[in-house]
């Protein structure tokens, strides 16, 4: 259900001297810049009117299936380009295309909220794109988020949430989370929501009595009705895949509801382990979540795959190791423990084995794409593992991945940044190092791997990159 990702980097041009910043450090920067590829040339394509609004940096950048949204540093600016002629590519409208706070997209629509707190939509009806039935109330509240499900072929939704009073507003596809009429008198009469949470196709709201009420596709998620005496109170946080939910009480205790086979329902093996120690936190890839408990365990439960922890029970227990961060895709889980060890369960194409790879130095962080991995490792290696096509094997530049500062992920590929510049463009630009003022000179280049069609080869497009951003 998620859209498929190209790539779009954060460029800088040595044409005109700015100040920017960069991972903390004060960087006299050029002329900012998107350069983008992965994608037909319709979609990627940047006009000059872009390039100038952008000229002064970039606060977000968002994507659906067919268009591209960036919003400027400069007066909050938003721009647009893509596919001309996909029913999701609209210019938004002309009071939003300044002082822009945030972007989020369904597979065919956007929604913007400004500074001052309105809220607007455009693209396709289907997927949020036509708001006219809520306009003025959007037009005349004042909204602190906005949230969406991201869709499927027959529709998305959007969700937005009032800042004074809590209430939710909802447009877009009925049967996707468009229509809360069920719900939303009763979150009213408990003071209002505090966050909503989203699956692919469902919306979860915590009230401000900590009680939970849902809507959408029935089946994945927007039916809570079996355990709603659970959901009554109590509840802290909410945690979501593409088809189900699981709400973390105060407690420490578990509940979980929407599609059986993506982790709707809870085994009774498996629940009597989430009951022998409080639940801290849970996690999840596309179909199945993996809770960690007070000691330290990793509980999961869902798909058939990342589901089941069976072959690595001994590695996952509390009383060998503590997790230091977790990692998932679409298929599969990642721990990165404290003692520096991995642990990788799920579908073995898809990143669940990676056995067959070795590291010569710690694991920094690990980077997903849907269905592989990218390792920076401590010495600025990487290391990959998962679908070979789609960014689990870099043997076409695994000679340039050393001293990577950092990788980024579209659906099927990588792209790494390093220091180095050996291979590709390479630059250099003038950094400020703030204890000493002193300039030093930085190198950049930029590999990328994986499926050619989702940003995997960046050749088109190697003459414009420079400094990059991500």
């Amino acid at each position: 259900t998620m859209a498929r990702r190209p790539f779009v980097l954060l460029l800088v041009f040595l044409s005109e001297l700015r100040m920017g910043s960069m991972s903390g450090v004060q960087v006299r920067s050029p002329k900012a810049r998107i350069v983008s590829w992965g994608m037909p040339a319709r979609l990627r394509d940047i006009d000059n009117h872009i390039i100038n609004v952008l000229a002064d940096g970039i606060e977000q950048v968002a994507s659906n299936l067919c268009s591209f949204v960036a919003i400027g540093k400069l007066n909050n600016s938003l721009v647009t380009w893509g596919n001309t002629s996909c029913n999701s590519f609209e210019p938004p409208p002309a009071m939003f295309r300044n002082h822009a706070r945030k972007v989020v997209s369904t597979l065919k629509a956007f929604a913007v909220l400004r500074k001052d707190g309105r809220v607007s939509s455009w693209g396709s009806q289907s997927y949020g794109g036509n708001h006219s039935t809520v306009r003025n109330v959007l037009l005349s509240k004042r909204f602190n988020v906005i949230s969406r499900t991201a869709g499927d072929l027959i529709g998305g939704a959007f969700c937005a949430l009032e800042a004074d009073t809590g209430a939710i507003v909802t447009w877009g596809h009925p049967l996707k989370g468009g229509d809360s009429s069920t719900v939303s008198h009763a979150i009213r009469a408990e003071g209002g929501a505090l966050n909503i949470s989203s699956s692919a196709s469902s919306f979860a709201a915590i009230t401000r009595n900590s009680s939970v009420h849902t809507w959408g596709y029935r089946v994945g998620g927007g039916d809570s009705q079996s355990v709603r005496h659970l959901l009554a109170s109590e509840v802290a946080k909410v945690y979501a895949n593409n088809f189900a939910f699981v709400a973390l009480k105060r407690n420490g205790s578990v509940v979980a509801w929407g599609n059986f086979f993506y982790g709707g329902y809870i085994p009774i093996d498996t629940r009597r382990e989430l009951e022998s120690s409080a639940v801290v936190e849970v996690y999840s890839c596309s179909n199945a979540f993996a809770a960690v408990n007070k000691q330290g365990t990793i509980i999961a439960w869902g798909g058939v795959e990342s589901g089941d922890t069976t072959s690595v029970r001994a590695e996952l227990s509390g009383n060998k190791t503590k997790l230091k961060q977790m990692f998932s895709n679409t298929n599969s889980f990642a721990a990165l423990m404290k003692d520096g060890s991995l642990v990788t369960w799920g579908n073995k194409d898809q990143g669940g084995d990676h056995h067959y790879v070795s590291f010569d130095a710690p694991i920094k962080t690990i980077v997903a794409a849907d269905n592989a991995y990218a390792a920076i490792l401590e010495n600025g290696n990487v290391v990959c593992w998962g679908s070979q096509g789609q960014g689990g094997d870099a043997q076409s530049v695994n000679l340039n991945l050393r001293n990577i500062q950092t990788v980024d992920a579209s659906c099927c590929a990588f792209g790494a940044v390093d220091r180095d510049g050996r291979v590709y463009t390479e630059i250099q630009m003038r950094m400020v190092d703030l204890a000493t003022n002193y300039y030093v000179p930085l190198h950049v280049q930029v590999i990328t791997w994986g499926d050619t069609r989702y940003g995997g080869d960046s050749r088109t497009v190697s003459g414009k990159l420079r400094l990059v951003f991500i």
